[in-house]
């Protein structure tokens, strides 16, 4: 099927919205307008709040003093996760099919993350000491 320069033109503008769907700068997100950018901010700040929980578990994880402790530090996670996953998908249920909803998720997910990550790095100050805490 041969197209029109009509339809050349709705596809150009197709690729060019595609490709200004990627991660935008950190200036740009305290600038962002549409729901897309609101929840590709809110996508990245999650990302953002994962990578310090996850450092911060993995060092905990290294810490000698957490050895005879790892299972439950492991059972504990697993069950923030579980809980983080549930709350998250909660929160978000109030805009249920609506273009809000990933930032809503993405936004609770990021808060307890970020919680997380706060509760693990005193656990990490505390192992790092050597005693009880």
């Amino acid at each position: 099927m041969r197209m029109g320069s009509g339809s050349t033109g709705l596809v150009a503008g197709a690729l060019a919205l595609l490709a200004g769907a990627g991660p935008l700068r950190a200036e740009d997100c305290a600038k962002a307008a549409t729901q897309t950018d609101l929840n590709i901010c809110a996508g990245q700040a999650r990302a953002a709040a994962d990578a310090a929980l996850n450092a911060t578990y993995g060092a905990l994880v290294a810490a000698p003093t957490m050895a005879d402790r790892l299972d439950r530090l492991r059972a504990a996670e697993r069950a923030w996760v579980g809980y983080r996953d549930a709350q998250c998908a909660f929160e978000g249920a109030r805009f249920e099919g609506g273009s809000m909803q990933p930032m809503a998720v993405d936004g609770c997910a990021e808060a307890l993350t970020r919680r997380r990550t706060t509760e693990l790095r005193e656990a990490l100050a505390c192992a790092k000491e050597g005693g009880p805490c």
